[in-house]
């Protein structure tokens, strides 16, 4: 598994593209209403499955080509 480059770095934080294989825990946080709530305009929408995880992690890299404008993970 190559990990991706991450765009910032810290001590105690790293700002990095998701990754594919963390499809479950994407899934994880954005079917929780008390996250998404917060995360988008207009009405949240509670993902629904792993195949729409991926979708969106595959989205996210095409929107985050150019540092730093872009959806990040976070640790």
């Amino acid at each position: 598994m190559t990990l991706p480059t991450p765009i910032a770095e810290t001590e105690r934080l790293v700002i990095r593209p998701w990754r594919l294989e963390e499809a479950p825990r994407m899934l994880d946080i954005q079917s929780r209403m008390d996250v998404i709530k917060w995360l988008d305009d207009g009405e949240p929408v509670p993902m629904k499955d792993l195949d729409e995880a991926r979708v969106k992690i595959r989205r996210y890299a095409e929107r985050s080509v150019v540092p730093p404008l872009g959806f990040w993970a976070v640790e």
